[in-house]
């Protein structure tokens, strides 16, 4: 009788310890799966964060590529202003000479010719020598040079103004796309070693 009743609280011990362990493993798996599932939703918004990271750098990427564009066409342009400036100058410089050359003193009175962008011919009223006709032509040519010259180095000083400007964007948009990059990287490195 002694023993069965040994026996029967030696069960019960064992009943409760294995009851215990049971539930202390329980627990462990509930904890482990609380675990998981917390890991698995920061994994969740670093992928999110992720993915709008990268969307806001190919965004700066594309904004990049249109604007080195735009950059290639304004410096281009200025290229070609500068041509042309050099061009009328050069054309200046001609005229001039032509009109030093010459000393014969001419009346560049309005009322002798119509000044106009085009044409600018001698009016009839009074018949002008061939001399003065040729003189007054030189200093219509010279006045349309200047007008151009000064056209030309206006387009060429908005036309640097706005490759400079272009060329800032570019600095900036260099500098942001750094900054996301690093910002993205310390997002993983960071994830990794909490891992």
């Amino acid at each position: 009788m002694r023993e069965e009743k040994e026996l029967d609280i030696t069960a019960d011990n064992l009943v409760k310890s294995l009851e215990s362990s049971l539930k202390e493993k329980e627990h462990e798996v509930k904890q482990e799966q609380q675990r998981n599932r917390e890991l698995d939703a920061k994994f969740k918004n670093l992928l999110q964060e992720k993915e709008s990271i990268e969307a806001q750098l190919q965004k700066i990427l594309d904004n990049h590529y249109t604007e080195k564009s735009e950059l290639s066409s304004k410096i281009k342009s200025l290229q070609e202003e500068k041509k042309k400036l050099k061009d009328v100058k050069e054309q200046n410089k001609q005229c001039e000479h032509l009109s030093d050359s010459d000393s014969t003193e001419v009346d560049l009175d309005s009322s002798i010719f119509l000044q106009e962008d085009v044409g600018w011919q001698p009016i009839d009223h009074e018949q002008p020598s061939s001399h003065s006709v040729k003189k007054v032509q030189d200093q219509k040519n010279k006045w349309y040079l200047e007008k151009t010259q000064a056209r030309g180095e206006e387009n060429l000083r908005n036309t640097s103004n706005e490759v400079s400007n272009l060329k800032s964007r570019l600095i900036d948009v260099e500098h942001e796309k750094i900054m996301l990059v690093k910002q993205l990287t310390h997002n993983l490195d960071h994830q990794n070693e909490k891992e």
